[in-house]
Formats: C-alpha cells, sequence, structure tokens
C-alpha cells in the first residue's frame, strides 16, 4: 500500500461525512503502522498535517490529531528508538479506535431513550456515518420512520445517503436543497449531523442554516446527532483549527458551473455556522 496515494483519495472525498472519513483514516494509519520499515515519524507527521489543512471543518479530526500529536510528543521525550515510537504509536491506535468503535451504539441509545421516532416524518441533510448508524440501529428495532433527505448540493452526497436507509427498507422522499420549506410544515423533526461543535454555535454543511431558521419558523423541533469528539473549545483552536475552519478555502467552481463565463464567478464553500440557540437538543454518546 502507497500511504500517500491513499491520503490523496481521502483529501478528494467531498460525500463523505467526518466520522467516516475519520474511520478510514484510522484503518490506513493502522496498516501503514503494519509497514513500519518503509517510512519514517517525519512522514505520519506529514500526513496528519496534509489532513489538518485538507478537511479544517472537521473537528472530529481535530480531536484525533491533538490525542496522536501529545502521545507522539511524549515518547520522543523519552527519547525512545523510531522504531519503538512507531510499535508504541501502533498501539495508541488500537486502543483509540476501541475506544471509539461503539460510539454510534451509544448515540442510539440515547436517542431511543430520550426521542419517539417511530411512525414519525422526519428531514435529514447531506451525508452523515452518525446518523446512517442511529437509523440502522433503529430499523433492527423495528422504528422506522419516514424520512425526508435533501439531495444536498454540489456533491450530491444526501443521494448516497438515501441509498444507504433505503436499504434498510425505510421509505424515503428525496428533495432538492431548495424546496426544504416546502416540506417542514409536514415534518415531525428535522435531524442534522456536524463537523464541529462549540458553546454556542455548531458547523454542518451548506444549507443547514436555512433548515435550521426554517424549522425556528414552523415551530418544529430541529436536533443534532453527533459524537462528543466534535465539541471543541473556540478559544483553545483560535489561530489553528477555528481560524481555518473560518478560512474555508473555496471548494472547485467546476462544481457549481463548468467552463464559467467572463464575468460569472462561482463560489463553492462547504460548511456553515449555524446557532445552537436554533437547536432543540444535541444527542452524544454520553
Amino acid at each position: 500500500m502507497n500511504i500517500f496515494k491513499e491520503i490523496d483519495k481521502l483529501l478528494s472525498d467531498n460525500r463523505s461525512g467526518s466520522s467516516a472519513l475519520l474511520a478510514r483514516l484510522l484503518d490506513l494509519l493502522e496498516e501503514y503502522h503494519n509497514d513500519i520499515g518503509n517510512y519514517s515519524i517525519q512522514d505520519m507527521k506529514s500526513i496528519l498535517n496534509r489532513l489538518i489543512d485538507g478537511f479544517p471543518g472537521f473537528s472530529i479530526y481535530f480531536h484525533f490529531y491533538r490525542a496522536f500529536n501529545n502521545r507522539l510528543k511524549v515518547l520522543e521525550g523519552y527519547r525512545f528508538p523510531a522504531r519503538e515510537i512507531m510499535k508504541e504509536m501502533s498501539q495508541f491506535l488500537l486502543s483509540y479506535k476501541s475506544k471509539w468503535k461503539d460510539v454510534n451504539d451509544r448515540i442510539a441509545a440515547s436517542v431511543i431513550s430520550s426521542l419517539d421516532l417511530k411512525n414519525k416524518k422526519v428531514l435529514l441533510h447531506s451525508n452523515s456515518l452518525t446518523i446512517r448508524s442511529v437509523f440502522n440501529i433503529l430499523c433492527k428495532k423495528n422504528i422506522c420512520p419516514d424520512i425526508i433527505q435533501t439531495v444536498s448540493y454540489p456533491a450530491k452526497e444526501g443521494i448516497l445517503q438515501a441509498k444507504f436507509l433505503a436499504r434498510k427498507k425505510l421509505n424515503i422522499t428525496l428533495i432538492t436543497d431548495a424546496s426544504v420549506s416546502l416540506h417542514i410544515p409536514a415534518i415531525d423533526y428535522a435531524i442534522l449531523g456536524a463537523d464541529a461543535i462549540f458553546e454556542k454555535s455548531f458547523v454542518n454543511k451548506t444549507g443547514s442554516m436555512l433548515i435550521a431558521l426554517a424549522c425556528k419558523y414552523y415551530n418544529k423541533d430541529l436536533y443534532v446527532f453527533s459524537d462528543s469528539r466534535k465539541k471543541t473549545d473556540r478559544d483553545i483552536t483560535s489561530g489553528t483549527f477555528f481560524e481555518r475552519l473560518k478560512n474555508e478555502k473555496e471548494k472547485s467552481p467546476n462544481e457549481i458551473l463548468s467552463n464559467a463565463p467572463e464575468n460569472i464567478h462561482p463560489s463553492n464553500r462547504y460548511f456553515e455556522e449555524i446557532p445552537a440557540s436554533l437547536v432543540s437538543r444535541f444527542f452524544y454518546e454520553e
């Protein structure tokens, strides 16, 4: 396996949610550590830095990045040989994966104990591993709400989530992002994922703010399903994670309009910040 080519594939994925991308990263790093004769600690640092720069809105990456770097600094401080450090970091990866492997089961348990979804109609947006996992568990318990799913432009990753949920025998109505206000009066709840959660706001795929405001207008509950790794202290991350998040780089204009004529300037950003005051409740595994 060429780890650098695999990381390039990861960076080019604009349709998977942050939790799914981290799960793939952990698998790649585990395989990487099984081939430690071909790579170095500096390579490992370079890989993680590239991912942090490539996914500035994903606080779940920042959580792993900090934990990984903190462990690495301790080992380097003891001046362990490089090969021993790589072995220790391999153990760290196994421990980290074990700690978080059932996080979505715990989120689902929290949802089931507090939120009635049986025979309800819910609106979903974008493509979230957490939401897919929770609804998969709900289906196994014969809790099968009707789903209204946005396409989620410009990458249309909502179609992937719709297809996944349809395979679980859920009834899906697929809609354009711009038509959410036509459907929200008929729903019971809207449910979003999150890429970063701060004390007074959270970050998610563009279109989330319109959903949140429409829920407010029509007096519908909005819930966010997320694991606690996405909770981030804005002060701690100022100048690093949060600054990169605020200054998100424009994505490919071709996703909106290819070969745009002169004086048409497509602007393509994936993430936006939504006030936490618009959310009825955040559901975590805790």
